[in-house]
């Protein structure tokens, strides 16, 4: 049984992850890095993860890896950057992993960007894009503007 003085910070991170459910767009988030990080097989695994049309892009997956080492130790946001225009597109921020790993808001050092699109046609969120923020995504018939978002 933990007791409140035991109870920290991480933990408080860790329940909230796990109460994250796949209509967040972190979840897909959250399993993209997971995969990068581990899975042998990641590009078969990653036709569920990523959007159809930059699946190309992606290769093997071995770019994305180094991109994502080049960075070091990271962690990634919960709190996503999106537009009331569109928001069926967000962008999730990836920080340098801190000792103090909650960040109020969204924090000002991104080491890159994780784009997410929403497409209900296949169930949900998918990955676009690592690195910068792409803001000129492709979407879906009847999904929301222009794709465009303020530059805060």
């Amino acid at each position: 049984m933990v007791v409140d003085s035991e109870w920290t910070d991480d933990d408080d991170m860790q329940v909230h992850i796990a109460s994250l459910t796949p209509a967040h767009p972190t979840f897909i988030g959250l399993r993209f890095l997971g995969l990068m990080r581990s899975a042998s097989d990641r590009a078969l695994q990653m036709v569920d993860v990523v959007t159809p049309e930059s699946r190309s892009s992606w290769g093997d997956f071995t770019q994305a890896e180094r991109f994502l080492d080049s960075l070091g130790e990271i962690s990634m946001v919960t709190i996503v950057k999106g537009t009331v225009d569109a928001p069926d597109v967000v962008w999730i921020p990836l920080v340098p992993t801190t000792p103090d790993r909650w960040h109020p808001g969204l924090p000002e050092d991104v080491s890159a960007w994780i784009t997410v699109i929403r497409r209900p046609s296949l169930g949900g969120w998918r990955v676009h894009h690592l690195g910068d923020e792409v803001e000129d995504c492709p979407r879906e018939r009847g999904s929301t503007a222009t794709g465009k978002h303020d530059s805060r």
